[in-house]
């Protein structure tokens, strides 16, 4: 089987909106939406030491990485956003080695992800032309055929 990544997209909703007074945090607890939420269920169970995190302000992360409070999205116009050179720096140096990536992110994130894959790696796009109900079915699906 080929070695492969899955990468889930960051999401609006915060610790830190509902506990302000909260520091730094592992990236892989940051996010309280319920679609991130269903994603890292999914990225534990099935990709457990090979899960990365796409943040619009802090790029590919691992998800015990610390991160404190933001509020960048590639879908919002905004400068504070990662650099495709430091996202492509990233890339290089956390899935590089992977022969496959699998991004659950969303389609802004995606567009940029392809924008820096260097490597001869396939990327696969599942989630890409779905709405929010049926991201979350799939991502229920994947989860009911665990043992």
């Amino acid at each position: 089987m080929a070695h492969t990544a899955l990468i889930v997209g960051c999401g609006k909703q915060k610790i830190w909106n509902v506990k302000p007074w909260l520091g730094a945090v592992p990236a892989k607890d940051a996010y309280t939406g319920p679609l991130f939420r269903l994603c890292r269920r999914y990225a534990e169970t099935h990709y457990a030491q090979d899960w990365y995190i796409f943040s619009a302000f802090y790029g590919l992360i691992r998800p015990e990485r610390e991160l404190l409070d933001y509020d960048i999205s590639f879908n919002r116009s905004s400068s504070a956003t990662v650099s495709q050179k430091n996202l492509g720096e990233q890339y290089a140096m956390l899935l590089d080695r992977y022969e496959v990536i699998i991004s659950l992110a969303s389609k802004a994130y995606n567009e940029r992800l392809r924008v820096v894959l260097t490597s001869p790696a396939i990327l696969q796009l599942p989630l890409d032309s779905k709405n929010l109900f049926d991201r979350m079915k799939w991502l229920k699906a994947g989860l009911s055929r665990c043992p």
